[in-house]
């Protein structure tokens, strides 16, 4: 499997009457800025044995903030988050892989082990990036994929001497959403979510309607406040499903969910996890 990925700019925090949300670092925010992210990931992988897959890859990264005025931009920078390099490296997969489908799973689980080795200047590392992902469905009903319980555990520890740029962005890790904060509302070293959701599937508009019941915790921690100190960010929401096509399994997925910051929204094809 080979995957390119390319994301440029992103709004993340906003003031009255703009996308509004604030960027909390533990013990101070910043009202009005702007976050840039540009990253590639190349990587590729091959089966071992039945379920389990190994493979390597190059991965670069940058992020970077931008004050929208004299008062974020100097905010910014005592906490270093204006002036940072970009940084590239190498990737490290083990994966194994039980579920019956990719895309919507009816049954099965799949755990992931991944370290991404970035370097500073071509000749020492800068920090290492270690992330863990487990996925458990469970079927619940007579009816294959009529009513299915899946849930997520996803963390991601920071080790090294990464910049405050690297840190865990709680809302969006890489590809991995963490429903129910806007990205970048809470930023630290270190991340833990756990999300679960109780899936149906209607056989409302030609068996193509489902729903979908969501819950989650998690945290930031690690540097700006250790992990007690850490708050919790407890969600709930609901989602609406529509099989666009059946045999692969791929829906249009829309969720509403409320966290501690307010409503977030979602719309896209595929499911969250």
């Amino acid at each position: 499997e080979i995957s390119l990925g390319l994301v440029g700019s992103e709004m993340c925090i906003r003031d009255s009457g703009k996308i509004n949300q604030e960027l909390d670092l533990g013990y101070a925010n910043i009202t009005d800025a702007k976050k840039t992210i540009v990253f590639i990931n190349v990587f590729g992988l091959r089966q071992v044995v039945k379920h389990l897959y190994a493979g390597l890859g190059y991965t670069y990264r940058k992020t970077e903030f931008e004050g929208n005025d004299e008062q974020s931009t100097e905010e910014l920078t005592e906490k270093g988050l204006i002036g940072g390099e970009g940084n590239h490296g190498i990737r490290y997969y083990v994966t194994y892989d039980k579920r019956d489908n990719v895309n919507f799973p009816y049954k099965g689980y799949y755990a992931a082990l991944r370290t991404e080795q970035y370097f500073a200047n071509g000749d020492a590392t800068a920090y290492v990036a270690n992330f863990v992902d487990w996925r458990h469905f469970i079927g619940v009903s007579k009816v294959e994929g009529q009513r299915t319980i899946a849930y997520r555990f996803l963390a991601r520890f920071l080790g090294g001497d990464p910049q405050p740029q690297n840190f865990s962005y709680y809302g969006r890790t890489g590809a991995d959403i963490e429903r129910g904060y806007q990205t970048g509302a809470y930023i630290d070293k270190n991340l833990l979510n756990v999300e679960a959701e109780y899936r149906v599937q209607t056989r409302w508009l030609k068996n193509k309607l489902g729903f979908a019941g969501i819950a989650g915790i998690g945290k930031v921690f690690g540097y700006y406040n250790d992990f007690n100190e850490a708050e919790w960010l407890p969600m709930v929401g609901a989602g609406v499903r529509y099989r666009i096509l059946p045999y692969e399994r791929i829906n249009l997925r829309f969720d509403a969910t409320y966290g501690k910051d307010g409503a977030v929204f979602y719309f896209g094809i595929r499911e969250s996890f």
